[in-house]
């Protein structure tokens, strides 16, 4: 690689887009190119997306010292739009990928959890049902995000009113919320940290699978390309990396 070459990562607001696309709540999305590379990712899974991505970056500078990474954030249309223009050669995005341009190199299930103070009614639940949920006040993800999606089709299908005190692309605002306000969030296991929620004195309890099922993660390139060789081994790095830490990958 010339040592000019850069791997920037723009990351997409849907809940979990790459183009490195994370999404907005719930769900990521990433991106990857070369001279310069590109990632987009949304928020939500923003935590262990971003230690995937550190570790492997600094796997590849170890080889190719000349590589360096810029990282920003999209929504995940914008996530996807980066792979056609070619602002982005990989993206990782969460529920729903839209355009047929888009070729899935992994993807990797996610089942949605709901988020609350330890102390909550429903904390001793192991599994929670939807409707359980819609009576307690809710912070919920908005409709730019793949985690909103699958709530909103869920509670159509049962039938339910899906209404929330408070909206937000933020899932990390949106735990703070619940954990001020005593109330119910949702975020898949890429934007979760255990830590992170024990500090907070919060529970994550997944979502029953009767009510909402498990979205996928997808990571992926635009459809025909031929990627840049930085960009498609940092691809394969952090494949590897999603592979290992998560069950239900293909």
């Amino acid at each position: 690689l010339p040592a000019s070459s850069q791997l920037r990562m723009s990351s997409a607001a849907s809940i979990a887009r790459w183009a490195w696309s994370s999404v907005g709540v719930g769900a990521p999305h990433m991106a990857i190119t070369q001279s310069p590379t590109n990632l987009s990712t949304v928020p939500p899974w923003r935590k262990m997306i971003s230690v995937a991505m550190v570790k492997n970056s600094l796997r590849m500078r170890t080889t190719c010292s000349g590589v360096s990474f810029s990282v920003k954030q999209n929504h995940r249309q914008q996530a996807e739009s980066a792979l056609i223009d070619h602002s982005a050669d990989l993206a990782l995005i969460f529920e729903p990928v839209r355009r047929p341009e888009f070729e899935t190199i992994l993807s990797v299930r996610q089942t949605i959890s709901a988020i609350m103070p330890a102390d909550h009614p429903l904390a001793g639940s192991r599994h929670i049902r939807l409707r359980e949920c819609l009576q307690y006040p809710l912070g919920l993800p908005d409709r730019t995000t793949g985690v909103r999606d699958i709530l909103e089709m869920a509670a159509a299908k049962a039938m339910l009113n899906l209404r929330g005190q408070i909206e937000s692309e933020d899932a990390q605002f949106l735990i703070n919320h619940a954990a001020a306000e005593n109330c119910i969030t949702f975020d898949i296991p890429l934007g979760l940290s255990k830590a992170q929620l024990d500090r907070r004195g919060m529970i994550a309890r997944p979502l029953d699978r009767r009510d909402a099922p498990d979205g996928f993660l997808y990571l992926g390139q635009l459809r025909g390309r031929m990627l840049p060789v930085a960009a498609a081994k940092f691809g394969e790095q952090i494949a590897s990396s999603l592979a290992a830490t998560y069950e239900g990958a293909n």
